[in-house]
């Protein structure tokens, strides 16, 4: 049975072209049905594609020797996709899917390229939080036969006997690693369990509530808020804009502490990328060791060994900014 419900669709990922919107090539207008989903897409696609990419973009994005024309590349595209999605026209027509046209139609005119030209500078992309959904649902209950996840009802899956089956709850076991939303499945316990709030103990930053991240406070983690602009910080998790502007290794690396620039080992004065690279010796046998028990001449001991780098500049959170480009970045965005 399927885990995972079926991405947005493959195709998508092809979106970029060629300069100039042709006189065959209108900005498309996206009215998405059932029975026209793929005609829609191939549109969309093939409209970008032409708008945006240059001949050599189109034909790597289509896996082509030479190039095609629009009319060619809507065909082509439609048909992928009517391959990809056929499990889930498959479940539509057997009555135990249904496709959220109105998900579908926000996201693909997220993903159209602007009249205004095919580059875009914001803080994200356009149609990030459009099309991160799932663009179809499931009505079967609990116990009905079923193929896929998608056929379930939400916080539902198809389990192994081919029945819809419900997510496990709080103090539920989750062998499968599946919780119903809000909850996470616990690696210690094997159980569902709620979501952490702040101050609570964690081990990674998915058990914690949204707007928290599992940071250490002192030997232990515990689930914090997320830090704001300009705050200090180790990792994109720890900020609100989810993203920690790095510091730089001396080497050109991205790096959020010393410890992860490549430098000289504490003790021996050998150069070194991180602690693995420098071994321990007991200081009097000259014996390779791990701790000081490895080393067993009475008085002696392993002393440490450190790799010391440098990341130079101060990582805090910050926004990041980026050029959408409705070429590379949407080819790259489904793929």
């Amino acid at each position: 049975m399927l885990r995972r419900s079926l991405p947005l669709f493959l195709a998508i990922g092809f979106l970029g072209a060629v300069a100039c919107e042709a006189q065959d090539n209108p900005r498309p207008d996206v009215g998405v049905s059932e029975s026209n989903l793929c005609s829609v897409i191939a549109d969309v696609a093939c409209y970008n594609m032409f708008r945006c990419c240059t001949g050599a973009q189109i034909e790597d994005a289509l896996g082509l020797t030479q190039s095609t024309t629009v009319s060619e590349c809507r065909r082509d595209v439609k048909l992928t996709c009517e391959d990809q999605l056929t499990p889930v026209f498959w479940s539509v027509d057997r009555g135990a899917t249904v496709i959220n046209t109105a998900m579908y139609e926000n996201c693909l005119e997220a993903m159209t390229a602007p009249k205004e030209g095919c580059f875009l500078h914001q803080t994200d992309y356009p149609w990030q939080t459009l099309c991160d959904q799932t663009m179809f649902q499931g009505v079967l209950a609990v116990g009905l036969q079923c193929f896929y996840d998608h056929e379930c009802q939400p916080n539902h899956y198809c389990g192994s006997d081919a029945k819809c089956r419900a997510l496990p709850t709080v103090g539920q076991p989750c062998p499968q690693f599946l919780c119903a939303t809000g909850l996470f499945c616990s690696w210690s316990s094997g159980d569902c369990e709620a979501l952490r709030a702040a101050g609570a103990a964690c081990d990674t930053d998915s058990e914690c509530q949204a707007g928290l991240f599992c940071g250490a406070s002192g030997t232990n983690y515990t689930c914090q808020v997320q830090k704001m602009l300009g705050v200090g910080c180790e990792s994109d998790w720890e900020c609100s804009t989810g993203y920690c502007i790095p510091g730089v290794c001396a080497n050109g690396d991205p790096c959020y502490t010393d410890s992860q620039c490549g430098g000289f080992c504490s003790a021996s004065g050998n150069s070194c990328y991180d602690d693995y690279d420098c071994d321990r010796y007991c200081q009097l046998a000259g014996y390779y060791c791990s701790s000081d028990l490895d080393c067993p001449d009475p008085g002696d001991s392993c002393p440490p060994n450190t790799c010391e780098g440098s990341c130079n500049g101060q990582p805090v959170c910050g926004e990041q900014y980026l050029v959408v480009d409705y070429c590379e970045d949407t080819i790259a965005a489904l793929l």
